[in-house]
């Protein structure tokens, strides 16, 4: 399908924005991570800490510290089945995930007993610039 002059110049625009906006990102991100390391204490590695810049105004870091348990060889799996079921529920927290494939693939009465605790929504969607294949 041939693009209208107007489509092709907000395809155009949006193309340029979205390269701004990696590159803003990234730029963001950086320099968020070098005034944390000058202007606030490297022993914390977690928590807020905040100091006034000028004018009465202040400037708050706020660390964190991530956590993500490594289950991909069923590791957790083995840990919390010798561990009592008391504590294995309050150190380890699980997720209901929908499987949409296999939700997609059942049978409209199974499908039907999600309806209650099921919402389903447009997410946003991508654009994705593709380039063409190299002729050989």
């Amino acid at each position: 399908m041939p693009l209208t002059a107007a489509q092709y110049a907000k395809l155009t625009v949006w193309f340029e924005m979205k390269q701004m906006l990696e590159r803003a990102k990234e730029a963001e991100s950086k320099l968020r991570d070098e005034l944390v390391k000058e202007l606030f204490s490297a022993d914390k590695d977690a928590g807020s800490e905040t100091i006034e810049i000028a004018n009465g105004y202040a400037l708050k870091a706020t660390k964190k510290l991530d956590y993500k348990l490594n289950n991909k060889e069923g590791q957790v799996n083995a840990l919390i089945a010798i561990m009592l079921p008391e504590v294995a529920n309050v150190l380890v927290k699980w997720e209901p995930k929908l499987s949409e494939t296999a939700y997609k693939n059942a049978d409209s009465e199974t499908q039907k007993l999600f309806d209650g605790c099921l919402t389903i929504k447009p997410g946003k969607p991508s654009l994705e610039i593709i380039e063409p294949k190299a002729k050989q």
